[in-house]
Formats: structure tokens, sequence, C-alpha cells
């Protein structure tokens, strides 16, 4: 009989060892995934923010260009009309 109390005492202790590990298991899972969306959305906004940069990096360079193409054109306008009058 103390035999069989004993054995039912290590079962039942085993299975709270599994279930222990079982839950420990699955809550780390749990903070990996949690630490593994964090890291994505970090990464999503350093992405977003890259591109609104160079958006802004572009929309800059074709404002110079069209002002610097504007300049030259009027540049051309000057210098033909000093060629007529000469």
């Amino acid at each position: 009989m103390a035999e069989k109390e004993s054995r039912d005492k290590q079962l039942r202790e085993e299975k709270l060892r599994k279930r222990a590990e079982e839950k420990e298991a699955f809550k780390s899972e749990v903070e990996l995934v949690n630490r593994l969306k964090e890291e994505m959305e970090v990464e999503r906004k350093l992405q977003a923010e890259k591109r609104r940069q160079e958006r802004e990096y572009l929309q800059r360079m074709m404002r110079e260009n069209e002002a610097n193409k504007a300049q030259a054109e009027e540049e051309k306008k000057e210098e033909t009309l000093a060629d007529i009058k000469a």
C-alpha cells in the first residue's frame, strides 16, 4: 500500500513538474513572439522614416533642378537679348 501511495505521489509530482515546465516554455515563447513583434515594429518605423527622408530629398532635388533650369533659361534669354542689342 505504501508503495502504491509513493508511486502515486511520484506521478503527481512528475505531472506538476511537467505542467510547470510547459507553462514556462509557453511563457518563454510568448515573450519571444512579443519581442520579435516589437523588433519588427521598430524596423517598420525605421523603413518608413527612411522612405520619408528619401522622398523629401528627391523633392528637394527636383525643386533645385527646376530652379536651376529656370535660372539657365533666364540667363539664355538675357544672353539672346544682349546678342540682339550688340
